[in-house]
């Protein structure tokens, strides 16, 4: 069969399949040949160098484009007298930084302004492995120190879990017995939950642009990326949400007030969420098929106790005729808030369900995956 011998027509692009025998080369080696108009076309002949790319399924991809592997380039610069506003020269950092940007220079025509060295001071404490190292009146050197093979993913995953699980149980607890010094702990955890979450945004492209890289850090397939993204960012908002909550419980007054009524319910909530925070934290670093399904039947219990709770807390509104309005307030957010979160925990046992179900001979005895024929 000639190489073009199969020529099917879809929306102006030519797809071509042609068959070769594997041939034997010295005592060691084996080869095939390629499709000679092919090679021509993209200007290849003997001793030309070609990209070879092995996919998760076994595929092999050959280009012809290049003469060797692709870099990434590791540098970039922000002219910051050229950014209409000094917020955009922190929010360029943080994404030079995730794009996956070693050395990152902020430099501008002029003298760099206080505001516009504040914004990139700011940048840097909000990122792992940041730091100026050389700064002149009108240039700032920024360096990233992470390495991928010291930072394993699912390491920083781990952290990003348990901080923001931390968050949750500190906010329910505030709830119960309001403390003033929640409000500083809780911002901190979160500041440490967002560098950790951009770490692992960097970490992800770092390894979908690299199958050696991703594979230091621990990647088993390179098709987990996006549920590993999905993860991250169920977490970072699970954070965002216990931060909020607590500022809610800050701003309602619940500090100065009694709220009896309310403990045993919320008490009731923190017990249901440590619970799933176990389970989901077994499915998820243990690789445990029990605790993932005892953690949907948690998640799905939590957002059926929040939401009668809702309707709960409506009754009584009603009966007190509009009293206790710094209750009303915080309380329906409170039980939205943690139905929500448990959505996100549910998504996130999905997607190691997902996992699971790949490799059933593992996870799922009961379960046969029946071969393609041939």
């Amino acid at each position: 069969m000639t190489a073009a011998a199969t020529r099917p027509k879809l929306e102006g692009i030519t797809l071509e399949k042609d068959v070769r025998r594997v041939q034997k080369l010295g005592n060691a080696s084996l080869g095939i040949s390629i499709p000679k108009d092919w090679a021509i076309s993209r200007g290849i002949k003997a001793g030309s160098l070609l990209s070879m790319t092995i996919g998760d399924d076994g595929r092999i991809t050959l280009g012809g484009d290049t003469v060797g592997p692709s870099t990434f380039p590791v540098k970039c610069r922000i002219h910051a007298n050229n950014c209409p506003d000094e917020k955009l020269i922190m929010r360029t950092i943080i994404g030079c930084y995730i794009v996956g940007y070693n050395t990152i220079a902020v430099s501008s025509d002029k003298e760099l302004t206080v505001d516009q060295t504040k914004q990139v001071n700011m940048a840097v404490d909000r990122l792992t492995g940041v730091t100026v190292v050389e700064q002149t009146d009108n240039n700032m050197l920024l360096e990233c120190m992470v390495q991928p093979p010291k930072f394993p993913l699912m390491s920083m995953i781990k952290r990003l879990f348990f901080q923001s699980s931390a968050m949750v149980e500190r906010m329910l607890a505030d709830a119960m017995h309001p403390d003033a010094g929640a409000l500083r702990d809780v911002a901190d955890l979160e500041m440490d939950v967002d560098r950790l979450y951009r770490l692992v945004l960097r970490l992800l492209l770092l390894g979908a642009r690299d199958r050696d890289v991703a594979k230091q850090m621990g990647i088993e397939d390179s098709r987990h990326l996006l549920g590993d993204r999905a993860i991250a960012a169920s977490l970072e908002f699970v954070a965002d949400l216990s931060e909020e909550l607590v500022n809610e419980i800050d701003a309602a007054g619940l500090h100065q007030s009694g709220k009896e009524q309310f403990k045993a319910e919320t008490t009731v909530l923190l017990s249901m969420f440590h619970e799933l925070s176990v389970s989901t934290s077994s499915c998820l670093f243990e690789r445990d098929l029990n605790a993932a399904s005892a953690a949907l039947d948690g998640a799905h219990a939590l957002q059926r106790t929040c939401w009668e709770g809702m309707k709960t807390l409506q009754n009584r509104q009603r009966e007190e005729h509009g009293q206790r309005e710094h209750l009303s307030v915080f309380y329906p957010l409170l039980y939205s808030g943690m139905r929500n979160i448990a959505k996100e925990y549910e998504l996130i046992v999905q997607v190691m369900m997902n996992r699971f179900i790949e490799k059933p001979s593992a996870k799922f005895p009961y379960l046969e995956i029946e071969e393609a024929a041939r």
